[in-house]
């Protein structure tokens, strides 16, 4: 994170935000996940080839999301419709 957005966080950025719901394991997983993230991202920058995968599975993923992403909608539709019928139903 650049450190001129550190002023946007409760001591400068220095201290780590946590809410009161947040267990310690839930920290220390976001953590370790994070680290994990940063050590693919940093191999993927020094080694193209390594890059290539992560890139093909990063694409289906999104393709994954829009397409749940469209289901979703269509299923809002389909229930908006079935509750004007309804509404239309019980007026007549």
């Amino acid at each position: 994170m650049p450190e001129s957005t550190f002023a946007a966080f409760p001591g400068g950025g220095s201290k780590p935000i946590m809410k009161p719901d947040m267990s310690t394991r839930s920290v220390v997983l976001a953590r370790s996940r994070r680290r994990m993230v940063e050590r693919v991202l940093t191999h993927c920058a020094t080694d193209r080839k390594a890059a290539e995968p992560l890139l093909i599975l990063l694409r289906r993923f999104a393709t994954e999301s829009a397409r749940e992403e469209a289901r979703m909608f269509c299923d809002e539709l389909m229930a908006e419709e079935a509750q004007r019928r309804l509404q239309h139903d019980l007026a007549a």
